[in-house]
């Protein structure tokens, strides 16, 4: 009869949407599995000479499908996340003050000065040496006042 086939059609159209929410919670939670694998080994990592490829063949994803996750959960680009690291890496180490711009820049995995202080000043709107001199004489006023 006409009720009986509406009854069909009604429980099939329920089975179908959940199936597709199904679908839907299983790709994100691989999303979200790719995205920590991703940061994970970028974490661990981010001091060596690391590519978008070695990344997204940790992630067990494709290079376009690991750009789009990380812009949208981080809003910067893989390579900016890797240089982020860096830089904040650098600072600490420039903090310290007992090596030299340059060997920090190598330590810290930059493949040349060049690049090293292109990135800085990109991201600190200074050079390394202006920056360690700015920590050092806020270091030292800080000092001063203490005592």
């Amino acid at each position: 009869t006409q009720k009986d086939l509406m009854t069909l059609l009604e429980l099939f159209g329920n089975y179908i949407a959940y199936a597709q929410y199904q679908i839907q919670l299983s790709e994100a939670t691989q999303q979200s599995r790719a995205l920590e694998r991703a940061m994970s080994f970028i974490r661990n990592h981010f001091t060596e000479p690391i590519s978008l490829d070695d990344v997204a063949r940790v992630a067990c994803t494709s290079k376009r499908n690991l750009t789009r996750l990380f812009q949208a959960k981080t809003g910067m680009t893989v390579l900016d996340s890797i240089q982020q690291m860096r830089i904040d890496r650098v600072c600490s180490q420039l903090q310290v003050g007992d090596m030299t711009c340059m060997q920090v820049a190598f330590e810290c995995g930059f493949g040349s000065v060049q690049q090293f202080n292109r990135v800085f000043h990109k991201l600190k709107q200074c050079t390394p040496l202006i920056w360690q001199k700015r920590f050092q004489e806020g270091n030292k006023k800080s000092s001063e006042e203490i005592a």
